[in-house]
Protein backbone atom coordinates (compact mmCIF):
# COMPACT_ATOMS: atom_id res chain seq x y z
CA UNK A 1 0.00 0.00 0.00
CA UNK A 2 1.50 3.35 -1.06
CA UNK A 3 -0.03 6.60 0.15
CA UNK A 4 1.42 9.92 -1.14
CA UNK A 5 2.42 12.23 1.72
CA UNK A 6 1.42 9.56 4.18
CA UNK A 7 1.98 11.85 7.18
CA UNK A 8 -1.04 13.88 6.09
CA UNK A 9 -3.28 10.84 6.17
CA UNK A 10 -2.31 9.05 9.39
CA UNK A 11 -5.64 9.79 11.08
CA UNK A 12 -7.63 8.57 8.05
CA UNK A 13 -6.19 5.07 7.99
CA UNK A 14 -8.59 2.32 8.96
CA UNK A 15 -7.37 -0.17 11.61
CA UNK A 16 -6.23 -2.86 9.15
CA UNK A 17 -4.37 -0.34 6.98
CA UNK A 18 -2.58 0.89 10.08
CA UNK A 19 -1.72 -2.67 11.15
CA UNK A 20 -0.25 -3.50 7.73
CA UNK A 21 1.79 -0.28 7.62
CA UNK A 22 3.11 -0.71 11.16
CA UNK A 23 4.13 -4.31 10.51
CA UNK A 24 5.86 -3.26 7.29
CA UNK A 25 7.69 -0.47 9.13
CA UNK A 26 8.77 -2.89 11.84
CA UNK A 27 10.03 -5.38 9.27
CA UNK A 28 12.26 -2.76 7.66
CA UNK A 29 13.39 -1.45 11.10
CA UNK A 30 11.78 1.95 10.54
CA UNK A 31 11.16 2.78 14.18
CA UNK A 32 10.24 6.39 13.46
CA UNK A 33 7.48 5.50 11.03
CA UNK A 34 6.20 2.73 13.26
CA UNK A 35 5.95 5.15 16.19
CA UNK A 36 4.26 7.86 14.11
CA UNK A 37 1.61 5.41 12.96
CA UNK A 38 1.01 4.50 16.58
CA UNK A 39 0.88 8.05 17.91
CA UNK A 40 -1.55 9.29 15.26
CA UNK A 41 -4.00 6.43 15.66
CA UNK A 42 -7.52 7.32 16.79
CA UNK A 43 -8.47 5.76 20.09
CA UNK A 44 -11.62 4.13 21.36
CA UNK A 45 -12.83 3.36 24.84
CA UNK A 46 -13.78 -0.29 25.25
CA UNK A 47 -14.93 -1.59 28.64
CA UNK A 48 -13.03 -4.77 29.49
CA UNK A 49 -12.72 -6.84 32.66
CA UNK A 50 -9.88 -5.60 34.84
CA UNK A 51 -7.99 -8.92 34.65
CA UNK A 52 -8.09 -9.31 30.88
CA UNK A 53 -4.96 -7.37 29.95
CA UNK A 54 -2.85 -9.35 32.41
CA UNK A 55 -4.27 -12.63 31.15
CA UNK A 56 -3.62 -11.73 27.50
CA UNK A 57 -0.06 -10.69 28.37
CA UNK A 58 0.62 -14.01 30.09
CA UNK A 59 -0.75 -16.01 27.17
CA UNK A 60 1.41 -13.95 24.81
CA UNK A 61 4.44 -14.66 26.99
CA UNK A 62 3.68 -18.37 26.93
CA UNK A 63 3.57 -18.35 23.12
CA UNK A 64 6.93 -16.53 23.03
CA UNK A 65 8.40 -19.11 25.40
CA UNK A 66 6.98 -22.05 23.45
CA UNK A 67 8.34 -20.73 20.15
CA UNK A 68 11.88 -20.48 21.52
CA UNK A 69 11.75 -23.86 23.25
CA UNK A 70 10.33 -25.76 20.29
CA UNK A 71 12.93 -24.19 18.01
CA UNK A 72 15.68 -25.37 20.37
CA UNK A 73 14.22 -28.89 20.41
CA UNK A 74 14.09 -29.00 16.61
CA UNK A 75 17.65 -27.69 16.26
CA UNK A 76 18.95 -30.14 18.87
CA UNK A 77 17.44 -33.20 17.20
CA UNK A 78 18.46 -32.03 13.71
CA UNK A 79 22.09 -31.76 14.87
CA UNK A 80 21.97 -35.07 16.72
CA UNK A 81 20.49 -36.94 13.77
CA UNK A 82 23.06 -35.48 11.37
CA UNK A 83 25.80 -36.45 13.81
CA UNK A 84 24.58 -39.98 14.45
CA UNK A 85 23.68 -40.98 10.89
CA UNK A 86 27.37 -41.23 10.07
CA UNK A 87 27.24 -39.63 6.63
CA UNK A 88 29.37 -36.65 7.67
CA UNK A 89 33.08 -37.35 7.97
CA UNK A 90 34.52 -33.85 8.24
CA UNK A 91 35.82 -33.41 11.81
CA UNK A 92 35.13 -29.69 11.93
CA UNK A 93 31.55 -30.13 10.77
CA UNK A 94 31.02 -32.91 13.30
CA UNK A 95 32.32 -30.59 16.01
CA UNK A 96 29.93 -27.89 14.84
CA UNK A 97 26.99 -30.28 14.99
CA UNK A 98 27.93 -31.40 18.49
CA UNK A 99 28.23 -27.78 19.55
CA UNK A 100 24.89 -26.91 17.96
CA UNK A 101 23.18 -29.73 19.85
CA UNK A 102 24.85 -28.76 23.11
CA UNK A 103 24.09 -25.06 22.77
CA UNK A 104 20.41 -25.70 22.10
CA UNK A 105 20.13 -28.14 25.00
CA UNK A 106 21.81 -25.61 27.29
CA UNK A 107 19.54 -22.75 26.19
CA UNK A 108 16.45 -24.95 26.53
CA UNK A 109 17.40 -25.87 30.09
CA UNK A 110 18.17 -22.32 31.26
CA UNK A 111 15.03 -20.88 29.63
CA UNK A 112 12.96 -23.64 31.23
CA UNK A 113 14.35 -22.95 34.70
CA UNK A 114 13.90 -19.20 34.37
CA UNK A 115 10.38 -19.55 33.00
CA UNK A 116 9.25 -21.93 35.75
CA UNK A 117 10.67 -19.61 38.39
CA UNK A 118 8.86 -16.65 36.81
CA UNK A 119 5.56 -18.56 36.77
CA UNK A 120 5.93 -19.55 40.42
CA UNK A 121 6.69 -15.95 41.35
CA UNK A 122 3.24 -14.87 40.15
CA UNK A 123 1.45 -17.78 41.77
CA UNK A 124 1.20 -20.06 38.72
CA UNK A 125 2.66 -23.38 37.69
CA UNK A 126 4.23 -23.42 34.25
CA UNK A 127 2.03 -26.31 33.09
CA UNK A 128 -1.10 -24.38 34.05
CA UNK A 129 -0.19 -21.47 31.81
CA UNK A 130 1.21 -23.50 28.92
CA UNK A 131 -1.72 -25.91 28.77
CA UNK A 132 -3.93 -23.23 27.23
CA UNK A 133 -1.49 -22.70 24.36
CA UNK A 134 0.17 -26.05 23.70
CA UNK A 135 -1.15 -29.61 23.59
CA UNK A 136 1.89 -31.42 22.16
CA UNK A 137 4.24 -33.89 23.79
CA UNK A 138 7.72 -32.73 22.77
CA UNK A 139 8.10 -30.04 25.43
CA UNK A 140 7.46 -32.39 28.33
CA UNK A 141 9.50 -35.20 26.79
CA UNK A 142 12.56 -33.00 26.24
CA UNK A 143 12.10 -31.38 29.65
CA UNK A 144 12.84 -34.77 31.20
CA UNK A 145 15.77 -35.47 28.89
CA UNK A 146 17.59 -32.16 28.88
CA UNK A 147 19.27 -32.69 32.26
CA UNK A 148 21.24 -35.56 30.73
CA UNK A 149 22.35 -33.77 27.56
CA UNK A 150 22.82 -30.09 28.43
CA UNK A 151 26.50 -29.13 28.83
CA UNK A 152 27.81 -27.02 31.68
CA UNK A 153 28.57 -23.35 30.95
CA UNK A 154 32.29 -24.14 31.10
CA UNK A 155 32.03 -26.87 28.48
CA UNK A 156 29.95 -24.66 26.20
CA UNK A 157 32.39 -21.75 26.53
CA UNK A 158 35.31 -24.08 25.76
CA UNK A 159 33.56 -25.23 22.59
CA UNK A 160 32.95 -21.66 21.40
CA UNK A 161 36.56 -20.73 22.06
CA UNK A 162 37.84 -23.86 20.28
CA UNK A 163 35.98 -22.67 17.18
CA UNK A 164 37.46 -19.18 17.47
CA UNK A 165 34.16 -17.70 18.60
CA UNK A 166 33.33 -15.42 21.51
CA UNK A 167 30.41 -16.80 23.55
CA UNK A 168 29.64 -13.45 25.12
CA UNK A 169 27.53 -13.64 28.26
CA UNK A 170 25.63 -16.92 28.44
CA UNK A 171 22.04 -16.90 29.56
CA UNK A 172 21.22 -18.52 32.86
CA UNK A 173 18.19 -19.10 35.08
CA UNK A 174 18.56 -15.71 36.74
CA UNK A 175 18.85 -13.70 33.53
CA UNK A 176 15.84 -15.46 32.00
CA UNK A 177 13.77 -14.94 35.13
CA UNK A 178 14.61 -11.24 35.29
CA UNK A 179 13.90 -10.86 31.58
CA UNK A 180 10.34 -12.17 32.00
CA UNK A 181 9.81 -9.98 35.06
CA UNK A 182 11.01 -6.93 33.17
CA UNK A 183 8.70 -7.67 30.27
CA UNK A 184 5.75 -8.06 32.63
CA UNK A 185 6.41 -4.70 34.22
CA UNK A 186 6.51 -3.06 30.78
CA UNK A 187 3.40 -4.84 29.51
CA UNK A 188 1.15 -4.20 32.51
CA UNK A 189 0.45 -1.22 34.69
CA UNK A 190 -0.03 -3.17 37.90
CA UNK A 191 2.63 -5.90 37.92
CA UNK A 192 2.33 -7.69 41.28
CA UNK A 193 4.92 -7.47 44.02
CA UNK A 194 6.53 -10.82 43.43
CA UNK A 195 7.49 -13.02 46.33
CA UNK A 196 10.94 -13.30 44.74
CA UNK A 197 11.38 -9.52 44.90
CA UNK A 198 10.74 -9.56 48.61
CA UNK A 199 13.26 -12.37 49.08
CA UNK A 200 15.88 -10.49 47.06
CA UNK A 201 15.33 -7.27 49.00
CA UNK A 202 13.70 -5.51 46.02
CA UNK A 203 10.49 -4.58 47.81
Amino acid sequence: MRIPNLSRHYERLNPWERVRLRLAAGARKDDVEEQRLFEHSPTRIVPIPTHLQNEVVLHTFSLMYLTEQLESIASFFFARMQFMEGHIKDADLLSDLAGMAGANAYCFQKRMLGWKRFCRSIGLESDTLLSGNYSGLMLEAFDGKVQDVAPTPEVLIDWFQSRGLSPGTLIDEESEYRSWRGLLEKATTDAPLFEEQVKCGKA
